[in-house]
């Protein structure tokens, strides 16, 4: 994504830029993303479209998601990790990014909100990171996750099982692998969609630079 498709900035780019960048890249639909602070408050953006309306969305979706959390919290159901609301003409997504800020998204068209969890968890921490934060105990991400591999045909390897607080968790089947190079996050993945042997389907990477593993 170069510079000339977005729309004019209001504000000189600042740490923050690059991660909200990379979320434009994930889909040519996403229109804007927005770092909002614990005020309601934008903080930078990278957009498509107008600034005005950018921080607009900022501002909405944060009272939308303070006024999430009260509510589950009675329910039992524990705190947000996405909100995705569908629209006539579009979709709006609101990331924590930790128990305060938030990253927030417009986009044309109804977006699938499993294309973005991988670029979504990976933009969240990259902010955290710029701005000193730390994840919140519901975050997927919050710990590097601990992969057991097996040789795979095709491949050099697959995840086999990985360890979470609640124990091993097994994979069923290996339903895709991917590479994502991203120079603005200075990532470069190694992407497994996988399918545990309860039926949910979920997204394992690993950090080539590093070596550690996350899902989403």
């Amino acid at each position: 994504m170069s510079a000339a498709v977005e729309a004019p900035r209001e504000q000189a780019e600042s740490e923050f830029t690059p991660p909200l960048r990379s979320v434009l890249e994930l889909e040519p639909r996403i229109l804007a993303a927005v770092f909002v602070d614990s005020g309601g408050e934008c903080v930078d953006y990278c957009s498509r479209v107008p600034s005005h309306e950018v921080k607009v969305l900022g501002a909405v979706m944060d009272i939308l998601l303070r006024g999430l959390r009260p509510a589950l919290a009675r329910l039992g159901a524990g705190a947000p990790c996405l909100v995705h609301v569908a629209t006539e003409m579009g979709s709006l997504f609101a990331r924590p990014v930790d128990d305060e800020y938030l990253l927030a998204l417009i986009a044309s068209g109804d977006l699938d909100p499993d294309s973005l969890d991988t670029g979504l968890s990976l933009a969240a921490s990259a902010l955290r990171g710029a701005a000193g934060l730390r994840p919140g105990s519901w975050e997927p991400s919050a710990r590097p996750t601990r992969v057991t591999l097996r040789p795979a045909l095709g491949w050099p390897h697959a995840p086999d099982s990985f360890l979470t607080p609640s124990g091993l968790q097994r994979v069923e089947a290996v339903l895709g692998r991917w590479e994502e190079l991203r120079p603005l996050a200075d990532l470069e993945l190694e992407c497994f969609r996988v399918r545990l042997v309860d039926g949910e389907e979920l997204t394992l990477w690993r950090d080539r630079r590093t070596g550690l593993w996350g899902r989403s």
